[in-house]
């Protein structure tokens, strides 16, 4: 078979000089007749005198910022205090410890949602008062506030609803209403170690130099339930003295904490976990510098 062999032909566009009128044709556009701004400028370079040009625009030698408004990126899962709490509250991974679902964590807790808001002991109002405060939807919320008051398999099977299952908080109103419960639980240690029986046993404590991980530790322990008059008999002498190093010795006990204080596996580990950490990092402070 024979091949045939194509020919590319490029287009030919037929330009009439003669008929071409350059001031008739371009009297749309007079700009084109116009010099260039430049060259219409006398610049007399042997007069030009860069210290007085830059004495009239001081602002050509300071540095110009990436951005004229600095920027802060904060995370919704980072709290200003009680860090260790929100961690050990909730999962962000789907599942029966996912906290922006309302859930509930078995034990004496009411429906719970975010990372510790136990509805239990509070009120629809306040429910519904405090979730839209932090942004929940309004329509979520009132339907998240019909779990007040409830424990059990009552919770238990409000949280296993379809149209309560369906309710996802986002991580933002999750943190507001973490600092509320937090906020609450820190005034109830500085209220219950402020009262007289309990300074006329142990002493006082004072809150305003108290080592933040003793009071990080301290609000985690009520928070969860394990701060109570019996646990106070051990723990209190260690926030009156500002002890971090007894505080850390009670709390490894591990036998202790996870046999007589009934503290979960997980929450041991996290609280030994932070005072060891606040230990060494308040030895590397007090190490002479080189």
């Amino acid at each position: 078979m024979a091949k045939s062999n194509a020919v590319t032909t490029a287009s030919t566009v037929n330009f009439d000089q003669s008929r071409f009128d350059p001031a008739k044709d371009v009297s749309s556009m007079p700009n084109l007749l116009s010099s260039t701004p430049i060259s219409n400028q006398k610049v007399d370079a042997a007069a030009f005198d860069p210290v007085k040009a830059l004495e009239a625009a001081p602002e050509l030698l300071e540095a110009t910022p990436l951005s004229p408004t600095p920027q802060t990126f904060v995370s919704d899962f980072e709290v200003p205090e009680g860090q260790l709490t929100f961690d050990a509250e909730g999962l962000e991974t789907k599942g029966p410890y996912f906290s922006r679902e309302a859930h509930w964590p078995g034990g004496a807790s009411g429906v719970t949602i975010g990372r510790g808001y136990d509805m239990k002991g509070r009120s629809e109002e306040t429910i519904l008062a405090d979730l839209t405060a932090a942004g929940v939807p309004q329509a979520d919320a009132e339907l998240l506030a019909k779990g007040a008051g409830l424990t059990g398999k009552e919770a238990s099977d409000f949280t296993k609803r379809e149209d309560v299952a369906a309710i996802e908080i986002t991580p933002a109103a999750q943190k507001a209403l973490f600092s509320k419960v937090y906020d609450h639980y820190e005034s109830e240690v500085k209220r219950i170690s402020s009262k007289d029986d309990t300074v006329a046993k142990y002493g006082s404590v004072d809150f305003d130099k108290l080592d933040p991980a003793i009071k990080d530790v301290a609000v985690d322990l009520i928070y969860r339930g394990d701060y109570t008059s019996s646990t106070r008999k051990e723990i209190q002498q260690h926030l009156v003295n500002n002890d971090l190093q007894g505080l850390y010795d009670l709390l490894s006990d591990e036998s202790k904490m996870t046999g007589d204080w009934g503290v979960p596996q997980d929450r041991f580990e996290r609280r030994r976990d932070y005072l060891k950490a606040a230990l060494d990092a308040q030895a590397a402070a007090a190490a002479p510098q080189e």
